[in-house]
């Protein structure tokens, strides 16, 4: 499953704390005074995260005997990388040169506050991976409830409505266009369907292969996600889970980021955060499966990716066992091809131009 990261109220608190400093980078569109304060702010989190990787150095050189203090120091490593990219992207100049390979804009303060916070979270989530044993820390939280679950998520659409600048400097129907929520036409539905249960299929294949290569790992990620998770087996708890990821991390990820930060890194991030599978076959699985989501918002929209996202996780949730496999591969099979026969339908339509379906045209800001 699609399932959110490893829950802690911490978590929340973290999650909301960089939600000011969104609604600053968008003033700093228009203000100067705004645009300065969220280059010097983004410069003051570089300082603070090498800051802090040099103290998890010197600590590890200090208790070189403990062999877990000592791992901590040499992933710090990591952390400093993350700090010394977070430095380098301060000048225009770089993200100029980024903006070959990823579609934003360099002179964009909120496009800058966006690639550095991903580069912070991606570096953090990979020195916790290496320095610790993430799924060991996470049988030891409490399991996730309802309300964790919705207050932990929450935050992530949050981000994605102030990110697009909603209220800031777009108005709310404005910056759904932007995340890419429009109306789907019948065969966008007909795709997401089936798309969610091609990845499903893809999903239970990389837990298959998970299970055959590295049995001890994929056991502890079993153990710890039941451990979790596991509340929220019965019809509400599947609901509240696929419902919340599914529009949750959807509005942020591929709505929100995706169309400035490129698939692939956005993807890469969105698989990082999911903590509790550490690096195993399940992470990669979020990988692809996010991948995937990311190629449904560039050549359909939004809510066709939040359609499959919610769908996957239903069907993660409760499985697809006996005799509703049949129906299920029939039903997958009409809708693949409903889904197809639209696709090329438009596309030819649109002189056979592989775009955006549906959804605005991208955007500088």
């Amino acid at each position: 499953m699609l399932a959110p990261p490893a829950f802690d109220w911490l978590t929340v608190v973290v999650l909301l704390t960089p939600l000011p400093l969104v609604v600053v980078a968008n003033l700093g569109v228009k203000h100067e005074w705004a645009r300065i304060t969220t280059l010097v702010l983004g410069g003051c989190l570089a300082g603070f995260i090498g800051i802090a990787s040099a103290l998890v150095m010197v600590g590890a050189i200090v208790a070189r005997s403990n062999p877990q203090v000592a791992q901590a120091g040499e992933a710090s490593l990591l952390l400093m990388g993350g700090s010394a990219l977070m430095f380098a992207i301060l000048p225009t100049e770089v993200r100029a040169w980024l903006a070959r390979f990823l579609p934003l804009d360099p002179r964009s303060p909120v496009h800058y506050l966006a690639l550095t916070l991903m580069i912070a979270v991606a570096s953090f989530q990979l020195w916790s991976q290496i320095a610790s044993d993430v799924l060991a820390a996470s049988s030891t939280l409490p399991a996730v409830t309802k309300v964790d679950l919705v207050a932990q998520e929450v935050p992530l659409l949050l981000a994605g409505l102030l990110g697009v600048g909603t209220f800031i400097r777009r108005p709310p129907a404005e910056a759904a266009a932007r995340i890419g929520w429009v109306v789907p036409r019948w065969w966008h539905v007909a795709a997401a369907l089936g798309a969610a249960g091609a990845f499903f299929v893809l999903g239970n294949g990389f837990d298959y292969l998970g299970h055959l290569l590295t049995p001890g790992l994929a056991h502890k990620v079993d153990v710890t996600n039941q451990h979790l998770m596991g509340g929220l087996g019965d019809p509400a708890g599947i609901a509240t889970v696929a419902l919340a990821a599914g529009i949750c991390e959807e509005a942020l990820f591929r709505g929100a980021l995706q169309p400035r930060m490129g698939i692939l890194w956005t993807s890469l991030v969105f698989a990082l955060i999911h903590s509790q599978y550490g690096l195993s076959f399940d992470t990669l699985a979020v990988l692809v499966l996010g991948s995937g989501l990311g190629l449904l918002r560039r050549f359909l929209n939004t809510t066709s990716s939040t359609i499959t996202h919610v769908t996957y996780n239903v069907l993660a949730g409760t499985g697809v066992t006996g005799p509703l496999i049949g129906v299920a591969l029939a039903a997958e099979a009409v809708l693949i091809a409903v889904g197809g026969v639209g696709f090329f339908t438009e596309r030819r339509n649109h002189d056979g131009a592989p775009k955006e379906l549906l959804s605005a045209a991208p955007e500088r800001q």
